[in-house]
């Protein structure tokens, strides 16, 4: 049977909603952390199917997807990335960054690279860490790293570990939880920031972004360019949230007064002197908008899947829709508790329009289209 829903969350599992869900590509299933595991939900009955546990500390990000449909990718505070088989719970191979991941992203046009995101402040790495692992990343920046396994990859974790003099044998297979292998990670940016944005905004590779104070950081991986964004001065603030666009080249921002900003990113500067003293997408330029409703700084901001909206809540419990290239808005209101963030699932969009937003009280509502059908609870 599932387990027990208690006041702090879920028995044996930690709370639900602590991290981002993730819907299976045919918007079927829900991956949702739960401590150091991850649960498999049904959403279309709430019901408990699978429970992949292999983390030694709190999983803060799940994916679904990677180099295969029935395939997930988990991180976490222990620094590992875990690719595993959903339908068998187990862990096909494992991989270790040395330092705490705090989000993780995948994107279909890369389907062996991930994007994460290393904890800011001086962590001095994770334990258990081994030794051949350690210095392979730094705190608070943004890395992309190859989930392929390849002759180079293979020899580079062998000299890394007889450099070490790592106990094990210099022949041993890594992969293993026991023996993770090393990566290889590729810094895109520094951000002292605590989730990811990645989507195509319309092009053939993915754009990358992250808020840090007041600033939005963007990345373009087709041709290496990254940029710096800032609002005016008169308007600057603490940004909270960020989401990019499916279909252009949009980002969205959320601020500490509960302000939503589209950013254009039409073109994006190197990280340098100029850089850094931009306001905006150039010099004296900022937001391309700001829409403004909420009363408090927002938790969840997300596009829909085909970019015509942009999705927005926090303590209010209200869903607001926001058209991207109208004045017009939308609300659904009473939603019982403080919305902490939100996932679409764009195999249903709009026909379900399935929307995970993970409430306060220890739960996860599937939300449907006003009128359509009762949210669905899982806990």
């Amino acid at each position: 049977p599932p387990p027990r829903a208690t006041a702090h969350g879920v028995q044996s599992g930690g709370s639900l909603v602590d991290a981002p869900l993730s819907f299976s590509a045919d918007g079927k299933y829900v991956l949702c952390p739960a401590g150091s595991a991850v649960k498999l939900f049904s959403a279309e009955t709430g019901a408990l199917l699978r429970v992949l546990d292999a983390h030694s500390a709190r999983v803060t990000a799940v994916a679904a997807g990677g180099p295969n449909r029935l395939q997930a990718l988990s991180t976490g505070l222990d620094g590992l990335i875990l690719l595993w088989d959903v339908d068998e719970a187990k862990v096909l191979r494992a991989f270790c960054l040395g330092q705490p991941i705090v989000d993780l992203a995948l994107h279909p046009t890369l389907s062996t690279t991930v994007f994460v995101l290393t904890a800011p402040g001086e962590t001095g790495g994770c334990a258990p860490t081994p030794t051949y692992a350690k210095g392979l990343a730094f705190p608070g920046r943004a890395y992309s790293v190859s989930l392929r396994v390849t002759k180079r990859s293979t020899k580079r974790a062998r000299e890394l570990a007889a450099r070490a003099a790592d106990p094990g044998d210099g022949e041993a297979v890594f992969g293993n939880l026991e023996r993770p292998w090393p990566v290889d990670p590729r810094l895109l940016f520094r951000a002292k920031a605590h989730a990811l944005a990645v989507a195509s905004c319309g092009e053939p590779t993915p754009l990358v972004a992250a808020v840090s104070g007041a600033w939005l950081t963007v990345h373009d991986m087709g041709d290496g360019a990254t940029g710096l964004f800032r609002q005016r001065r008169e308007r600057r603030a603490a940004l909270q949230c960020v989401a990019l666009s499916p279909s252009e080249r949009l980002a969205a921002t959320a601020d500490e007064f509960g302000r939503i900003h589209l950013w254009r990113l039409d073109r994006l500067t190197t990280r340098d002197a100029a850089a850094r003293q931009a306001t905006g997408a150039g010099a004296g330029e900022g937001p391309a908008r700001e829409m403004h409703w909420h009363a408090q700084a927002l938790a969840a901001l997300t596009f829909s899947p085909d970019g015509a909206l942009v999705l927005s809540a926090g303590r209010e419990g209200v869903l607001v829709f926001w058209q991207t290239h109208a004045a017009e808005r939308a609300f659904l209101p009473r939603l019982g508790a403080p919305i902490l963030g939100m996932t679409c699932a764009a195999t249903l969009w709009p026909r379900h329009f399935p929307c995970a937003p993970p409430l306060r009280t220890a739960c996860s509502r599937l939300l449907p289209p006003p009128l359509q059908r009762p949210p669905q609870h899982i806990a």
